[in-house]
């Protein structure tokens, strides 16, 4: 215990193999954060993989041909348009799902890499040289390095999946404002005719024109406010997914008290983790575990990831099963 909290009377090894695996430990569970992300994302529930383009167009057809709003051509083709960043954020949804796999893929590789060549150094009997701390160093932040790049394309993605989603979700607002503002406008209209006029009108062309027009306006407003929502719960989750993604990929070699103020002013998700430069400082600025305790820590959050790979890789072959083999295109004219 005493090697543990002061650093005395330590076997072979011990600050550079704790260091090593409180670094993969704390890097593994960030990483689980951001798969976690992923796995919400591509949820079959999850607010993208359940939004319906088609919903849109068909919308936009019936606006355009089955009523007399005064609006109803601008009001059909923002519905198109709508119609059609929907799908397009479905698709950068699918997409990252597919894209974020594989990147975890390797990610968890490197990490069992780690893994190993931690245990390696841990079982080995005899007091490293310098040189051998600066080796087990340099391979240590190539896996990381490599764990980084794997990360990269993803996070290019998911910054160009963001403002896709922001567009449609704005349009979704706006075009909820303007169906809400015809409804309004006929529900006048019906409510001031007199009781002669309505008796008149009500069976006649005008009467069911009014109706469906109140009947469709509703129906579109109330459709549309729930694509709304649901673009805008992906544009949620993308940004903070990105944020995590862009935060593991932060390497801190500042001095603890200007760390901490970088990371504030950065804003990201929660949760936030510093890494220091050196793999044995960072140690012992830590908890004071034994090389067991920091070893069954690391195996532990691998093993996690191991898990959750697997059941995001069944999820999405189960979903592919289902999945039709494409949306259909847009309604023209």
């Amino acid at each position: 215990m005493s090697c543990a909290l002061f650093g005395f009377h330590c076997p072979p090894n011990f600050h550079l193999v704790s260091g090593a695996a409180r670094t993969a430990t704390v890097r593994a569970q960030h990483a689980l954060t951001i798969f976690d992300h992923l796995i919400e994302l591509g949820r079959e529930d999850s607010a993208g993989m359940g939004l319906h383009p088609v919903e849109c167009w068909e919308l936009a057809t019936a606006v355009r041909y089955s009523s007399s709003l005064d609006d109803r051509e601008f009001i059909s083709s923002e519905l198109g348009e709508l119609g059609d960043l929907t799908r397009e954020v479905k698709d950068s949804v699918i997409g990252l799902n597919a894209q974020g796999i594989n990147a975890f893929v390797w990610i968890v590789h490197e990490f069992s890499r780690l893994e190993e060549l931690i245990t390696r150094a841990a079982q080995s009997s005899s007091h490293s040289s310098p040189r051998q701390q600066a080796e087990l160093e340099r391979l240590l932040n190539a896996l990381f390095d490599k764990i980084n790049t794997s990360l990269q394309d993803l996070l290019s993605a998911l910054d160009k999946a963001v403002p896709t989603a922001t567009l449609a979700s704005d349009r979704g607002r706006r075009i909820f404002g303007a169906l809400r503002a015809e409804e309004s406008a006929k529900e006048k209209e019906w409510e001031e005719k007199g009781w002669a006029q309505w008796l008149r009108d009500a069976p006649g062309p005008k009467g069911r024109q009014l109706r469906r027009d109140l009947e469709l306006t509703k129906a579109s407003a109330e459709a549309v406010v729930g694509v709304w929502e649901a673009l805008e719960g992906t544009r949620e989750s993308l940004l903070s997914y990105r944020d995590n993604v862009g935060f593991f990929k932060v390497r801190s070699f500042l001095s603890p008290g200007l760390a901490v103020r970088s990371v504030h002013s950065a804003r990201l998700t929660p949760p936030f983790r510093v890494f220091q430069a050196g793999v044995v400082g960072f140690h012992l600025s830590g908890h004071g575990l034994t090389v067991e305790e920091e070893m069954s820590s690391l195996q532990s959050v691998v093993g996690e990831m191991r898990t959750a790979l697997a059941e995001a890789r069944g999820r999405t072959g189960a979903w592919r099963s289902k999945r039709p083999n494409a949306l259909p295109a847009p309604p023209k004219g």
